[in-house]
């Protein structure tokens, strides 16, 4: 082939090479787009959600909203607090998120201390291809017992290093927080004492931490069968009524979303 012929033939070819990566492209972003809907329309933290449980909504902000479990509550007034945006980990969340979810832990702090109870805050996120919607949980614990889980979980932390990580170690948030403690993009757990006073572990393999941890440590402080964090049950839609209705006669003069 000349030298003229070979210039023809790579002008034939260029455009049919272009199309093709621009056809992949196109079926690429139909698939992800795909996906992703999925992942929204099944997401039972997302109250946009055909699978949202709506009657377990306490309280709604801008950005976030207070809720109760469907299943596995540990305690009286376990509660969780979760960004409405599909979002995976509130390390990365913007400047209002963050404030909104601090609101909410205030608020809580503040009306089970009333009780004399103290307030375990837990996040668990997941691999970011995995797309879970981030979501912290509220624990609430006789007061002398919440002294301690500062000491339950250091330990509990420490034995995890060696089972389940190489490079493993217990960052401490006190006085930085959780953001200025973990980049972002990585799958972590967190477990605080109050506000900006926990825990971060690192996780570097999902599938080998469970994902129930944090429930397992405080289950066994309060000396609970396994059975209440590893089978969770669902308690019905009328029970469910009457948790809503009695944790939201505690909370409402703690509320701070009345003032939006």
């Amino acid at each position: 082939m000349d030298e003229h012929a070979e210039e023809l033939a790579v002008g034939k070819t260029a455009p049919a090479d272009k199309s093709r990566q621009n056809e992949a492209l196109r079926k690429k972003a139909i698939s992800d787009h795909k996906k992703n809907e999925e992942i929204l329309s099944s997401c039972s933290y997302c109250p946009s959600s055909p699978a949202f449980a709506k009657h377990l909504m306490v309280a709604t902000g801008s950005k976030t909203y207070l809720a109760l479990p469907e299943k596995g509550t540990l305690t009286k007034g376990h509660c969780i607090i979760a960004p409405i945006d599909h979002l995976h980990a509130t390390s990365s969340v913007d400047e209002e998120v963050w404030q909104e979810i601090r609101n909410f832990k205030k608020c809580l702090m503040r009306m089970f201390h009333e009780e004399n109870r103290g307030v375990v805050f837990l996040e668990m996120t997941s691999e970011p291809k995995k797309q879970r919607h981030t979501y912290v949980e509220c624990i609430p614990l006789p007061a002398d017992l919440a002294q301690d889980t500062p000491i339950y979980f250091k330990k509990a932390l420490s034995e995890s290093d060696e089972l389940w990580s190489q490079h493993a170690k217990i960052i401490e948030t006190k006085g930085k927080g959780l953001q200025r403690s973990v980049a972002k993009g990585f799958s972590y757990f967190y477990v605080e004492f109050g506000l900006d006073d926990g825990y971060v572990h690192v996780v570097e393999d999902s599938s080998k931490f469970p994902w129930y941890f944090g429930k397992e440590v405080i289950g066994g402080m309060l000396e609970l069968e396994p059975s209440a964090w590893l089978k969770p049950k669902k308690q019905g839609f009328e029970a469910d009524k009457k948790r809503v209705l009695d944790f939201a006669k505690q909370w409402t003069p703690f509320d701070w979303t009345t003032q939006l």
